[in-house]
Parts: C-alpha cells; sequence; structure tokens
C-alpha cells in the first residue's frame, strides 16, 4: 500500500486547504472508533480533519468490528462513509442518528 506521513508531511499538509479528504482505515469499531496499524498515522488523520472541509471514509465491510493496533479517531470523524452492503445494522443506525452520510456500493 502507498501512503504518506512523517513529520515533514504533516507539517506541510497544515498549510494546505482541502476541499475533500479521502482516508481509509484499518478497523472500525461501533464503540472505540476508527483504528490504524501504525503511531505515525495519529497526528496524519488529525491533521487532515482539521484541514478539511469534508472527510471520507472508504472501508470495505470486512473492517466493520475490527480494532486495529491503534486506534485514532471516533467514527463522528467521517461526514461520509461509502461501503458495499454487508454492514451490520448497528452502524447504519449510528451514521444516520450522527449525521454521517452513507454510501452503499
Amino acid at each position: 500500500a502507498n501512503y504518506v506521513s512523517g513529520d515533514h508531511f504533516i507539517k506541510t499538509l497544515g498549510t494546505l486547504a482541502v476541499d475533500v479528504a479521502f482516508v481509509s482505515f484499518l478497523g472500525v469499531d461501533i464503540e472505540n472508533g476508527f483504528s490504524v496499524g501504525n503511531a505515525n498515522e495519529l497526528q496524519l488523520v488529525k491533521q487532515i480533519q482539521a484541514v478539511s472541509k469534508k472527510v471520507i471514509v472508504p472501508i470495505d465491510s470486512s473492517k466493520f468490528g475490527v480494532r486495529a493496533f491503534m486506534t485514532v479517531a471516533p467514527l463522528t470523524y467521517a461526514d461520509v462513509v461509502v461501503t458495499n452492503r454487508d454492514i451490520p445494522d448497528e452502524y447504519r443506525e449510528y451514521f444516520e442518528s450522527h449525521g454521517i452520510e452513507l454510501v452503499l456500493a
């Protein structure tokens, strides 16, 4: 997988104005939120939210109910979640009740 991270990139990201950011995660858990595989991604995720008008999270249904190494953001981090149709109803209800748009592909 290709991705960018590191202190220099995080500092540079702080100077940008982003309309829409696509952020992927290794896991999504109803109680703990979105999670990633390493600590370097923590600051990146936080900075992306700070500079973006809208955050879209594309995530496969197999990652629902999964907690990866480090929880980095609550589910309300996402403005839009794009996934396939096989997600548990509790997530659909959570997204609807929290004003998070759910796109089923």
